[in-house]
């Protein structure tokens, strides 16, 4: 004999005492939710999902920092030697090419930071009222999606590219992007 489980869930509900409870339900309901925060809710998961999108784009980061280190390193190498007595200065476009590159480094390393330490909206339920969280997180997942589009690009073209050429201009581009929606108002968040 086949029993109809939404029949016997529904039952187990009406038969619950803590159900009727009122006040008491609602303190189960809150411990339940972490006083305002639930894992299953859509824009929890949006949340979490964008935290681990940007952790990813950070490693890239990390890891095209160190690509462009490799770099400089094969380069002094190759075009910087050791000061000899017929050559006690090195070339000075070879050092400028150096400094270009750790340049480089230097600012993939500032934007590393910047994805890192970027805020996300707050579960907040003043601000719930006020805003669409859903709509904010799934377009903030959209940015961050670009932005890890245009560093898996930046990695494609570091051993090619000329040292002059590279620049994070795209991924400035989507940041600004990301910080107008988070904090200049982007999509009708008030």
């Amino acid at each position: 004999m086949a029993r109809d489980c939404r029949a016997h869930s529904t039952d187990f509900f009406h038969i619950n005492s803590i159900s009727d409870a009122g006040a008491i339900r609602r303190l189960v309901e809150n411990l339940y939710q972490g006083w305002g925060y639930n894992a299953y809710r859509k824009e929890n998961q949006l949340r979490a999902d964008d935290l681990l999108v940007r952790g990813k784009i950070s490693e890239l980061l990390s890891d095209l920092r160190r690509r462009w280190q490799v770099r400089e390193q094969a380069w002094r190498a190759e075009h910087l030697p050791p000061p000899t007595r017929e050559h006690p200065y090195p070339d000075a476009e070879a050092v400028k090419a150096a400094q270009s590159m750790q340049a480089i480094q230097k600012q993939i390393e500032a934007f590393e930071v910047k994805i890192r330490t970027a805020a996300v909206p707050e579960n907040d339920r003043v601000w719930q009222r006020h805003r669409n969280e859903k709509d904010i997180l799934e377009h903030l997942m959209a940015i961050d999606q670009q932005m890890l589009e245009s560093v898996i690009g930046l990695m494609e073209s570091v051993s090619t590219c000329a040292v002059s050429e590279f620049h994070l201009g795209d991924l400035e581009q989507v940041w600004a992007a990301r910080q107008d929606l988070l904090f200049g108002g982007g999509i009708g968040t008030y």
